[in-house]
């Protein structure tokens, strides 16, 4: 078990070494831009949460996401999220295609006003 502050306070993910499998709860999803506690305002604290789950990923073959479909490319899904992130960091919005999924143009508007926090910290 994989204990971290991303998604949430003491947010879980599962690894499963002799299978090569990362159950990542609510994040690296394909369906999902990442998604801050709530009560987050800074995205520094998800950045550092993705940075440890990479570590996992990359030993493993298969990461299966809380929401969205099981990838057989783990670090893809880390490099997705750090973009996105990055992007938001360093020039304040992303042209990640998961923000034209249904529910995240809300979700990706609460991840800039975090960003524009997360720079003035």
């Amino acid at each position: 078990m994989h204990e971290h502050d991303a998604h949430a306070p003491a947010h879980l993910a599962v690894e499963i070494p002799d299978r090569g499998v990362l159950i990542a709860g609510d994040m690296l999803s394909d369906v999902e831009l990442p998604m801050p506690d709530d009560e987050t305002e800074d995205l520094h604290a998800y950045r550092q949460g993705l940075d440890r789950l990479a570590e996992v990923a990359a030993r493993c073959d298969l990461v299966v996401p809380g929401h969205g479909s099981p990838s057989h490319a783990p670090m893809a899904r880390v490099d997705a999220d750090r973009w996105y992130l990055d992007d938001l960091l360093r020039r304040g919005d992303s042209d990640d295609p998961r923000r034209a999924l249904p529910g995240m143009a809300a979700l990706h508007a609460r991840n800039v006003q975090r960003a524009l926090a997360s720079r003035r910290s």
